[in-house]
């Protein structure tokens, strides 16, 4: 049975804040509609929270009062500390909202009048502003700790005389935050001591990589100098990490940690004393399920590619670790998807008459 059906199809998988989101939406429209409106919207939604068991599982016939949880009635709540949600039978309390931004919604009137049955092809465009954050999305297993940047662009036709929606869908769209490339060093030092403080010299170790914006999938080239000139220990290996740290922050400021996990590791060899190495190279494979890098007042998503040299020898230690440490920017990254449209039929609809399909076909030639 043919229905109403609304699909969508957007240029650029993943945007860069302040560019604007172009797209094409297919209309189907079985029935006409004497007097519709026609409005593109654009939602942005940012919230994150964690849930604490505080009942046991409900009996089936006990009725009780439960808050939904939702970032757009965060606001009406007269106390947001004392929230619950009912997860699975079990009852949880938010003990904290974190954060909650205004949500941003831009609304475009696109039509008002009369369209007639058919499919239709309507091109859009919708601005974004420069400083939004990248797409992000984190929910723990246990669902209790969850946190979610969303955007998102719906098509909605309603009909004007009875204020009731005929058709609507919606599709999510992926942003990236405004990051500069640039080429990333560090460098450090350490002194090498024996018990009762005999000074046995100093290492040296440099790291370089040539860009600091990664997408799940791609490559990231490591170069690394080691240098114990200085020195009458060798650096007996080198400890290569990339770190994962996800933290949300309360309404009282404080910081809680969510992830700390590695999520590459790799020892490489060292160098004898008294000698300076050549640069040295180690390719990391950028895991590609990775989240995007956030960094906002309530969520605190980041990398950090560290890289420490270790000398060891008898009744020997490193005063102070050897460690370079680099913050990796990971960007969104998604692929285009394909619509099938072979039984859409597009030309059938050029009527005189039929002003909804003139300005479908005026948004053509404007974006063409």
């Amino acid at each position: 049975m043919i229905s109403n059906q609304i699909l969508f199809w957007i240029k650029n998988p993943v945007s860069s804040a302040g560019e604007n989101i172009d797209g094409i939406c297919y209309v189907r429209l079985i029935d006409e509609i004497q007097q519709a409106h026609v409005q593109l919207i654009f939602v942005a939604i940012e919230y994150s929270k964690i849930l604490h068991k505080r009942q046991k599982l409900l009996e089936k016939n006990k009725q009780i009062q439960i808050t939904l949880d939702s970032p757009r009635n965060f606001k009406m709540q007269i106390n947001p500390k004392k929230k619950y949600e009912l997860l699975n039978g079990t009852m949880f309390q938010i003990t904290r909202q974190y954060g909650v931004n205004d949500d941003y919604t831009h609304i475009q009137d696109l039509y008002r009048g009369k369209i007639q049955s058919g499919d239709y092809k309507l091109p859009f465009q919708v601005p974004t502003k420069f400083g939004m954050n990248s797409s992000f999305c984190y929910k723990k297993s246990d669902g209790q700790q969850q946190a979610k940047i969303q955007y998102k662009i719906y098509l909605k036709i309603s009909d004007s005389q009875s204020n009731q929606v005929i058709i609507q869908n919606s599709i999510p769209v992926y942003i990236n935050s405004r990051y500069k490339q640039i080429e990333q060093k560090r460098e450090s030092e350490g002194n090498i001591v024996q018990f009762f403080c005999i000074h046995r010299g100093m290492i040296e170790l440099r790291i370089r990589t040539a860009k600091n914006l990664y997408k799940p999938g791609e490559v990231l080239e490591l170069e690394y100098i080691l240098n114990s000139t200085r020195s009458q220990r060798q650096i007996t290996k080198v400890e290569v990490k990339l770190n994962h740290f996800l933290s949300f922050t309360d309404d009282d400021e404080n910081e809680r940690q969510i992830e700390n996990k590695i999520l590459y590791s790799n020892i490489l060899p060292g160098i004898a004393s008294g000698k300076r190495s050549e640069i040295l190279k180690c390719s990391i494979t950028i895991p590609n399920d990775l989240k995007a890098t956030v960094k906002m007042q309530f969520i605190h998503n980041r990398y950090i590619l560290q890289v420490e040299a270790f000398a060891d020898g008898l009744l020997t230690n490193l005063a102070v670790p050897v460690i370079c440490q680099i913050p990796i920017i990971i960007l969104e990254r998604r692929q285009q998807e394909k619509l099938n449209l072979i039984d859409w039929k597009f030309n059938n609809q050029y009527q005189e008459n039929n002003s909804f399909y003139q300005f479908t076909s005026q948004q053509q030639q404007l974006f063409n």
